[in-house]
């Protein structure tokens, strides 16, 4: 999927990712209190805000986290 559809997908409640732009097990899940889409560590742990860059966009890579 497209970065639109996976920044939807998220602010819909799902954990999302981009294999090739990503570090292994780190995913992007919405903070619906902040609005804001924050990276998340392989145990959960909210990191840092995400500011998207040309990879992230150009990407159709995105995938929803099961």
């Amino acid at each position: 999927m497209d970065l639109n559809q996976a920044v939807a997908a998220a602010e819909a409640g799902a954990k999302i990712r981009d294999d090739a732009t990503m570090k292994p097990d780190w995913t992007v899940q919405f903070d619906k209190e902040t609005k804001t889409l924050f990276y998340h560590t392989p145990n959960g742990t909210k990191a840092h805000k995400i500011i998207f860059h040309d990879g992230h966009r150009a990407s159709f890579q995105w995938r929803i986290v099961t």
